[in-house]
């Protein structure tokens, strides 16, 4: 297991998909875009969710 450890962090991801587009590998900012995607759906969900009252109306902050 020689290769480089994945972090789970969006951070992570953001940054090696700046490294992989400044050296045009498409493949891996590919795959860094879209895991970002995939995080960004989640916590707007989750924000959603989080904002709905009982009622199914967003409640006011």
């Amino acid at each position: 297991m020689g290769g480089r450890r994945r972090s789970g962090l969006p951070g992570y991801w953001a940054a090696h998909g700046l490294r992989a587009s400044l050296v045009g590998d498409a493949r891996t900012a590919a795959v860094a875009c879209g895991t970002l995607l995939g995080v960004a759906v989640v916590c707007a969900a989750l924000a959603s969710v989080r904002l709905q009252g009982r009622s199914g109306r967003v409640v006011a902050l």
